[in-house]
């Protein structure tokens, strides 16, 4: 059976780093789906990148030590990185030193592996000091590597070394790639994220082309379930798809980048280590399903709904089928002239999202609740728009009487109210949740319904001359 030998996490992203009760159930987690490493390196540890150059606190080496010995009891690496690329001047034999003795801490407290980042900076030499000395980025960062990496073999020769290019994704044919590979030490791997930052699929082709560029097998960094930057509103728990099985045969490895949820990040790393494991056989749909179950055993529906209306990532960039399917189903039904059957589809999902989300709130894993409770909270929203749009869709019926009585008057003015008031408060929505099918559907729902009460006027206005004056006449809106 083919598998990556190299198989985990690398804590990557920007935003708020995990905390070390997170790593430590993380480290669990992988070990539990088979999977051998854990890379430290967020970006937002000031010491891992900004101040590169400053030590952690005992503190922090407390804590680390005791994940490394979480890591030695579970079978699972420990590695640290560093990403000096923004300030260190690759030509003075002091930052070298400083490289070097910052990660040699780690390796002195049991980190299996160690990495130099070299990743989000400008694509030349910013120092003058260093385009004096070095003729290339890819001289001067293939031999600062070199030099660290060299002395640390020398005390651990079994360290595995990681770097990360500047230039780690797209058309691998450039001079930058084809320089490192040739300077950096063999024994160093190269990490890739594949034809984009954030790749859709990683055909088979990218890993020929990156292995061939480099002369070695290829580290893959691939950026999902990740959802920092402008991902944050998007919780990434659908399906893990789009890798070609085959670039096991080109790459040493594949570390996932997760979310800034660790625990929700388990749906996604847990369908994903079905296919490190055994990419050759691996169905993206069963490994999804299994691992939501693993999840969530006994709400295994309901947590199955959530993540469909979740959909939206890099992977899968359309807004969710899901709703897009109850949408169409209903418009379906609806031209059919079947309003009944057409309302009872709203009425059904409403009642599927209500109440799979207080199952959830109820019955998942408490650290995964909170983390997904924003989701969950507008996922409910969604199905309360659904109910209110069914329900002012039969109140409706009342305006096509040559006679429409006040209180069916007053019954639709007072659901379009509602309606409204629920569509106003999804300006504040802080997720994508769901995509826009179904608020699409409330508004077009509500304007026309508006527009029928105005064509009302005429014919009824004489006869409601008693409303409520405080609000207005419902049908001037």
């Amino acid at each position: 059976m083919e598998h990556f030998e190299i198989r985990g996490v690398v804590e990557g992203f920007y935003g708020r780093p995990w905390t070390f009760e997170e790593r430590k159930e993380i480290v669990g987690f992988l070990a539990k789906n088979r999977c051998n490493i854990y890379l430290y390196a967020p970006k937002n540890d000031p010491f891992h990148r900004d101040r590169w150059r400053e030590p952690y606190s005992d503190e922090f080496f407390s804590n680390f030590r005791e994940l490394v010995t979480v890591g030695n009891e579970a079978g699972v690496d420990i590695g640290f990185a560093v990403s000096p690329g923004l300030s260190v001047v690759y030509c003075k034999e002091k930052e070298v030193e400083l490289l070097q003795k910052k990660l040699q801490a780690f390796c002195d407290i049991g980190v299996c592996a160690v990495g130099l980042f070299f990743d989000d900076i400008p694509l030349q030499l910013t120092n003058q000091a260093d385009r004096e000395h070095f003729s290339s980025l890819a001289s001067a960062q293939a031999a600062v590597s070199n030099r660290v990496f060299s002395r640390l073999f020398a005390e651990y020769p079994e360290l595995k070394a990681i770097v990360c290019p500047t230039l780690y994704h797209g058309d691998p044919d450039n001079e930058y790639l084809i320089e490192l590979g040739a300077l950096l030490n063999e024994k160093i791997m190269v990490f890739w994220t594949g034809p984009e930052v954030c790749s859709k699929t990683i055909p088979k082709d990218d890993a020929e082309r990156v292995y061939g560029i480099l002369k070695k097998p290829i580290l893959y960094w691939d950026n999902y379930p990740v959802n920092d930057a402008t991902m944050v509103p998007e919780m990434h728990i659908g399906p893990y798809v789009g890798r070609d099985p085959k670039i096991v045969r080109y790459a040493s490895g594949m570390l996932l980048n997760p979310m800034n949820q660790a625990h929700a990040s388990m749906i996604s790393l847990g369908a994903a280590a079905r296919y490190l494991n055994n990419p050759m056989e691996y169905d993206p749909t069963v490994a999804w399903m299994v691992s939501i179950g693993e999840i969530c055993p006994d709400y295994t529906d309901d947590l199955l709904h959530f993540a469909e209306y979740n959909m939206q990532s890099p992977l899968h960039p359309s807004e969710p089928k899901e709703p897009q399917r109850i949408v169409e189903d209903f418009r379906i039904r609806f031209k059919q002239g079947d309003w009944s059957q057409a309302i009872g589809i709203l009425f059904e999902e409403s009642e599927r999202i209500i109440t799979g989300a207080a199952n959830l709130r109820e019955h998942l894993p408490t650290n995964i609740g909170q983390e997904l409770s924003p989701w969950l909270n507008e996922y409910e929203k969604l199905g309360k728009i659904l109910d209110m749009t069914g329900k002012l869709i039969w109140e409706s019926s009342a305006l096509y009487s040559d006679e429409p009585r006040k209180d069916d008057m007053q019954a639709i003015d007072s659901q379009i109210e509602l309606l409204e008031k629920a569509l106003k408060g999804t300006a504040d929505r802080r997720t994508v949740i769901g995509g826009s099918f179904i608020q699409n559907l409330a508004l077009d729902t509500m304007v026309r319904i508006k527009g029928l009460f105005t064509l009302s006027e005429g014919k009824c206005l004489h006869e409601y001359d008693e409303l409520d004056t405080e609000r207005g006449l419902p049908w001037k809106r």
